[in-house]
């Protein structure tokens, strides 16, 4: 599967696609990723609209994507990456949580990737690192 990255002519991101799986924009540009961050902040990064295709008639849905941090050890942070889907109905699809360790130079290490489906699936998928 592959996709395409939509961006304005100052580069600023306004959508995505997948083809035949999703087409999304933007409800207002991702906000800027922070230079540095500490235990306990947060943020919405950005909130899509998720269509049928690009024609963008129908709306099949929404994502809200933000982040929170959250404590680990003296040295290191968890980046906690969320991605929440509601269908057109805003009910709920999915909430996939993607946690990274972040170190205090600010490399990042991936711990676990956890989607839990809801509404219309009851799967629940953890990848965690070996």
């Amino acid at each position: 599967m592959s996709g395409v990255g939509y961006y304005d002519a100052t580069y600023v991101p306004i959508g995505s696609s997948v083809l035949g799986v999703l087409y999304e924009k933007f409800v207002t540009a991702p906000a800027a990723i922070p230079t540095s961050v500490k235990v306990g902040d947060t943020a919405v990064v950005a909130t899509t609209t998720v269509y049928a295709d690009s024609s963008k008639a129908v709306v099949t849905g929404h994502r809200v994507l933000s982040y929170v941090v959250e404590a680990d050890s003296a040295n290191n942070a968890i980046v906690n990456l969320i991605s929440k889907a509601s269908n057109a109905a805003n009910q709920p699809l999915f909430t996939q949580q993607s946690r990274f360790r972040i170190a205090a130079d600010g490399t990042l290490s991936v711990l676990t990737i956890d989607i839990q489906y809801s509404t219309t699936s009851t799967n629940h998928l953890i990848w965690t690192k070996s």
